[in-house]
């Protein structure tokens, strides 16, 4: 995206990605770069969802150092045979920690 004139006419927009995953190792190297592009075309505020209990530290630590991403904790159905026995306490702890976090991903 070469954001000639997006942010322009993104300043009259509140642009919310509802559904990313940032957190993704494939991606990791250039996920700052994606956010600062991002916030520099008017994307405001990004859910980053995790997919499993191996992500949740990563989709804690980018909202910690992020202000504009919020932290979803959850399971994905691709990923809920690999879970835990204590993956609820586990889930429990993480929105105990982060406040502003939401559940996002999520099988039950």
């Amino acid at each position: 995206m070469s954001g000639v004139g997006v942010g322009r006419q993104a300043e009259a927009l509140r642009l919310f990605d509802a559904h990313c995953h940032l957190q993704d190792r494939r991606i990791a190297a250039v996920a700052p770069h994606l956010i600062r592009t991002a916030l520099d075309c008017g994307v405001q505020r990004f859910a980053v969802n995790g997919v499993s209990e191996a992500d949740w530290h990563i989709v804690k630590q980018m909202g910690d150092e992020y202000p504009s991403i919020i932290p979803c904790f959850g399971l994905h159905p691709w990923f809920v045979a690999e879970r835990s026995p204590y993956w609820f306490r586990s889930l429990r702890e993480f929105l105990s920690a982060t406040p502003a976090a939401s559940v996002g991903e999520w099988i039950k």
